[in-house]
């Protein structure tokens, strides 16, 4: 089974109802989608072509990584890496109030969550740059289609 995997159930017991990841092979492969399946564990991936979708996983990245430079601007071995990693995770999930979840940390809405069938809902303010993004898309959809009709016309 993948480490990530075993990772998730050891450290979350009864409460990994959720899996997402890349497209990667590891989690394709039907020998895993199988165990999720079997585990009860719904596979969540980005769609083919479509790298936007991991935008909320590489934002926590981008933060845990900030915060670790600020934290630890002088890190110079493996164990130090691994240890402000940690303590960087623990500093963002128990410490650090967030406005987007009124003042509280993430420890404190996800156990709120786990405590209730109808958890608090926190949405996240509108990305001006990724609905730019799909605007344009949209845009060069729209262009390639008219062209198509304008082309199949003066056939």
């Amino acid at each position: 089974m993948d480490e990530t995997l075993k990772l998730a159930l050891k450290n979350n017991p009864g409460h990994v109802g959720m899996f997402h990841s890349d497209r990667g092979f590891q989690y394709t492969r039907p020998v895993f989608q199988k165990r999720l399946e079997y585990l009860g564990i719904q596979q969540s991936m980005s769609r083919v072509g479509h790298c936007i979708d991991n935008g909320p996983m590489e934002s926590i990245q981008g933060i845990l990584k900030d915060m670790l430079k600020i934290l630890y601007p002088n890190i110079e071995t493996v164990a130090q890496v691994r240890k402000s990693v940690k303590e960087t995770i623990d500093y963002y999930m128990n410490e650090y109030p967030q406005e987007r979840f009124h003042g509280l940390t993430a420890s404190e809405v996800r156990e709120a969550a786990k405590a209730t069938d109808e958890p608090v809902l926190y949405p996240i303010k509108e990305n001006k740059r990724i609905k730019k993004y799909w605007e344009g898309i949209d845009k060069k959809k729209a262009s390639l289609i008219a062209s198509a009709i304008k082309e199949a016309d003066l056939q």
